[in-house]
């Protein structure tokens, strides 16, 4: 029986996350127990081998049954993995002009260029090719263009 949402999942609703990473887990371990909302919940837990040794932990969702990192809490207090809730990354919503300005922020804070977009610096970092810092610069060059066009278009600049 799949969990159906009545709403968009990814519209202004917060989810408590139970987050693998976050619990305590030790070898060996078949289940886990959390506090969600004063009721006390057993989560499914799985470890899977790696190839070169130890191994990796994941929570089972109840619903779908997937193994998951994290699972949601959701209004009625149920516990389930984001494809059971319909949730969405917040990048997937991310309009075009969006897109364009992480992609220029994340190629200036891989440059260590401050984040102002007025403020071009052309200096490579220490370590980094050659190569390597002229194909940044071209893709944000063409990145920034590309969002100060569309901010040009709809009269923000």
């Amino acid at each position: 029986m799949k969990k159906t949402t009545p709403f968009p999942a990814w519209i202004d609703y917060d989810y408590n996350t139970i987050d693998i990473r976050q619990l305590k887990i030790k070898a060996n371990t078949f289940w886990h127990i959390v506090r969600v909302n004063q009721k006390i919940e057993y989560l499914d837990v799985v470890q899977t081998p790696l190839h070169f040794g130890g191994y990796r932990t994941w929570l089972i969702c109840r619903c779908c049954k997937k193994s998951v990192v994290q699972l949601f809490v959701d209004a009625d207090n149920g516990i389930f993995c984001r494809h059971c809730l319909r949730l969405r990354y917040e990048s997937c919503n991310e309009s075009k002009l969006h897109r364009d300005c992480r992609a220029a922020r994340k190629i200036r804070a891989r440059l260590d260029w401050p984040a102002d977009y007025g403020f071009f610096q052309s200096s490579r970092p220490k370590g980094m090719h050659q190569t390597t810092f002229n194909r940044l610069k071209a893709i944000h060059y063409q990145r920034s263009k590309q969002a100060v066009m569309m901010l040009n278009r709809a009269g923000w600049l």
